[in-house]
């Protein structure tokens, strides 16, 4: 049974958050305050698996707390919480590595739907590893030696979800981030294809870092250079933006949606749950 922190200073919220949690079958505690968070992680840095932190509050906020839980706890997952727009809150829940953000008012399912994704990331991951390693053959060779790339690649996505989750990237900034983001994935998806062309790791590196920085400043976006023919139009980007907008595509299915799309029907007549999960990225939308 997963154990959740819940961080706000509204006692009816936590309340709330607590008997919605604890109705679905998951284990809870609370705190009014960022100390007080701290000192149960600080008490038991295993026990929690997901903290929900509310980002507005007396005394320390809930991003600065978030940021000495996961130097407590590497491995704790965290989905901020707020209610108040704000410049700064996006940039600052992609710097403690959030796995959702929720924008007040939210209903018990948007909550539930958003807690059960960050929880089940892990193994969605290994799931989706294993079913590209046998619709590529060459997966865990070049695996191997662009295993280098994942954590600014892992970054990139997270942070591009997260701007998009928060609303700090319309759907016009979110498609001019995405060509780079595209761009970069299929010069990576090249380099896997082709051992040669992993002299261009560092400028696979420098491309996710940019998208990165564009994420966070997205005032600074420039446009990529990239053969049109690969880049989606306004009316394929739409639905696209908004499913990741609702939280109907998860991060983990983000970061497969480059490849998927790259697929042709033929190659993926012996992978149903790839197909499937192509469908649902790009062919399903039903919003």
């Amino acid at each position: 049974m997963p154990n959740i922190l819940i961080l706000d200073d509204d006692p009816q919220m936590l309340t709330s958050l607590s008997d919605v949690l604890q109705s679905s079958g998951y284990s809870v505690a609370c705190a009014s305050s960022g100390q007080e968070a701290i000192d149960k992680v600080q008490n038991e840095p295993d026990k929690f698996d997901l903290v929900l932190a509310d980002v507005r509050m007396s005394g320390m906020d809930g991003l600065d707390c978030l940021s000495q839980l996961v130097g407590l706890n590497p491995k704790l997952k965290s989905v901020v919480m707020t209610g108040y727009a704000s410049d700064d809150a996006p940039g600052r829940a992609m710097e403690v590595a959030s796995s959702d953000y929720l924008r007040k008012p939210f209903n018990a399912e948007d909550l539930l739907q958003s807690v059960a994704r960050v929880l089940k990331a892990g193994s969605e991951a290994k799931g989706y590893q294993l079913l590209l390693n046998k619709a590529r053959a060459a997966a865990q060779k070049v695996g191997v030696a662009l295993s280098g790339l994942e954590a600014v690649r892992d970054r990139a996505f997270q942070w591009y979800y997260i701007g998009i989750r928060s609303g700090l990237l319309g759907a016009t900034a979110a498609r001019s981030i995405w060509e780079w983001l595209e761009s970069t994935e299929w010069e990576r998806l090249s380099a896997e294809k082709d051992l040669d062309l992993l002299s261009n790791v560092q400028e696979l590196k420098a491309g996710y870092e940019k998208v990165s920085y564009f994420c966070k400043t997205p005032a600074a976006i420039t446009s990529a250079e990239r053969n049109k023919e690969e880049a989606l139009s306004r009316a394929e980007f739409q639905p696209f933006f908004k499913h990741i907008q609702n939280g109907l595509i998860s991060c983990e299915q983000l970061k497969l949606a480059v490849y998927l799309r790259s697929l042709p029907p033929s190659e993926l007549a012996d992978a149903p749950e790839l197909r499937e999960l192509k469908q649902k990225i790009w062919n399903e939308l039903k919003l």
